[in-house]
């Protein structure tokens, strides 16, 4: 169980950056007080072939886990603990089960569930705060840029013209700005990109979120 939770159990951390490893596997040799503890030990080979399915369809801290096995890479932190302290590392945890103690969250408030700055009336979760909280402004745009720039570099790296933030003007009079635009003069074609990096939700987020900016420029 998590910490703080009583409606909600987890399965084992499966597929989400934990790497196999038979040779930790619990057993007599490396758990050698079993006097105390004669319960059946857990093989890692075990946890690490748990289907994730129960966990994700847990209605609150299951949001956006089905997600986690389609780059394990990603989440190699939880294994590795590259670059965290161990405070970060216990809050990454948190926000991975969805358990960081937001409003929103199942029995951490009983009085609102809205978020705690002033005037603003969203609902308090891990989403809105990562995504539009007004003090996290800053370090959300530089990630962007810095995503941006990344994905830019790769397209110039493969022989593409690349332009990066150029400012137009749409047939509404509106004024956009596109985060990247490549050129192939060879072939005369040409791709709008515009990278967004959004907090995990569900299986169909991918395609959503596709179509959405899709919609932003194709009439």
């Amino acid at each position: 169980m998590i910490p703080g939770s009583n409606t909600e159990s987890y399965p084992a951390f499966a597929h989400i950056g934990l790497r196999e490893n038979p040779g930790k596997n619990l057993n007599q040799g490396t758990c050698p007080d079993r006097e105390s503890n004669p319960g059946h030990l857990v093989s890692r080979l075990d946890v690490l072939t748990v289907t994730p399915q129960s966990w994700c369809q847990l209605p609150h801290k299951g949001n956006g886990v089905c997600t986690f096995q389609e780059c394990p890479k990603a989440n190699s932190w939880i294994s590795s603990k590259k670059c965290l302290s161990s405070s970060e590392y216990i809050n990454a945890i948190k926000m991975s089960c969805n358990v960081i103690a937001v409003r929103s969250v199942p029995g951490r408030t009983f009085s609102t569930t809205h978020c705690r700055h002033p005037g603003c009336s969203e609902s308090e979760t891990l989403g809105h705060v990562l995504g539009f909280y007004k003090k996290g402004e800053l370090l959300r745009n530089n990630r962007h840029h810095r995503a941006r720039t990344a994905i830019a570099n790769l397209l110039r790296n493969r022989g593409w013209e690349v332009h990066e933030e150029i400012q137009c003007v749409s047939e509404d009079d509106s004024h956009r700005r596109v985060d990247i635009t490549v050129i192939n003069r060879r072939t005369q074609k040409a791709m709008v990109l515009d990278p967004t990096i959004c907090v995990e939700r569900d299986a169909n987020q991918a395609l959503q979120i596709n179509d959405d900016k899709r919609a932003k420029y194709v009439q």
